[in-house]
């Protein structure tokens, strides 16, 4: 059966907290601590687990955004190192052009001492005036000597093309791989004509009225019989031999020279003066007995 007497819980918690605080002021006094500091001392216990969970937290979050701003300062390094790199390849692609400049102008010049019979004018290559076009110009004009007409060659001796438009002070060359015009040339002693290859570099080579063959690897020079080249340069290689069909053979030829990779060229004066190496007729007066009249009569050398 319920007791309905009264509740006495309350009372005796409430004893046992007064006589729990009691304990503790006397712990405190007989330890010679204050409160305030008993206090502090408690709060801190209490803290430092909260504190080291917040720099579980916290520190990688610092971390990253110190990363973050690491990371903007390598990629700020980086670019400047790029910017740094492309200028100096660019000076090293510069340096390492005027070598091979150098380098051909030396070639050039022992070239046309010792084994060009012509006067040569060396000039630059300096532009093209279109990407299409195989043309380039040079920076060689009549003032220097240079006209339409001219063959030129490269540092090696190689037939690149010829003058077809000359300025003051520049010349425009055509390449034989762009020359409508071809040339005549000689491949193992048969002469035969070489014109350029619709869209290509190479030459295709036509020789008539033979019973003979061109082999792969043949040297193709110049023909005495050309009236654009003097006899005996350089043109290039038989890259396809052929055998005569019909008494016919047509082959491919490789120019040696490219005109993409020239930096300086060579024009040739050749032929050197086409106006005053013909022989002129010279004058002569014969007198006769009859002193009031003399025969004038033109004799040639």
């Amino acid at each position: 059966m319920r007791d309905d007497g009264p509740d006495r819980s309350l009372p005796v918690l409430i004893t046992l907290v007064v006589f729990a605080l009691i304990l503790m002021t006397i712990d405190i006094r007989t330890q010679g601590v204050g409160v305030g500091e008993t206090l502090r001392s408690g709060a801190q216990t209490l803290i430092v687990p909260a504190q080291k969970v917040a720099d579980r937290i916290v520190d990688p979050v610092v971390e990253l955004v110190r990363n973050i701003a690491e990371v903007g300062e390598v990629r700020e390094r980086n670019r400047i190192l790029e910017q740094e790199l492309e200028a100096s390849e660019t000076r090293l692609a510069e340096v390492e052009a005027e070598l091979a400049r150098l380098d051909a102008l030396e070639d050039l010049f022992r070239l046309t001492t010792d084994e060009l019979e012509h006067p040569v004018a060396v000039a630059n290559v300096v532009g093209r005036p279109d990407a299409n076009d195989p043309s380039f110009l040079i920076d060689r004009g009549t003032s220097s000597g240079v006209v339409a007409g001219q063959p030129v060659v490269d540092q090696n001796g190689n037939v690149v093309g010829r003058v077809t438009v000359a300025a003051p002070l520049s010349a425009l060359v055509v390449p034989i791989t762009g020359d409508r015009a071809g040339l005549t040339v000689v491949v193992d002693g048969q002469v035969g004509t070489a014109v350029p290859r619709a869209a290509s570099d190479l030459l295709e080579l036509t020789i008539f009225s033979t019973s003979e063959g061109v082999e792969e690897g043949a040297r193709v020079i110049t023909s005495s019989q050309s009236t654009q080249y003097p006899a005996g340069l350089a043109v290039g290689v038989v890259e396809e031999g052929a055998e005569p069909l019909s008494s016919t053979v047509e082959a491919t030829i490789r120019p040696y020279a490219d005109p993409d990779l020239l930096s300086v060229v060579a024009v040739l004066a050749w032929p050197r003066d086409p106006i005053t190496d013909v022989e002129v007729p010279q004058a002569t007066t014969t007198t006769t007995g009859d002193t009031s009249a003399s025969t004038t009569t033109t004799t040639t050398p």
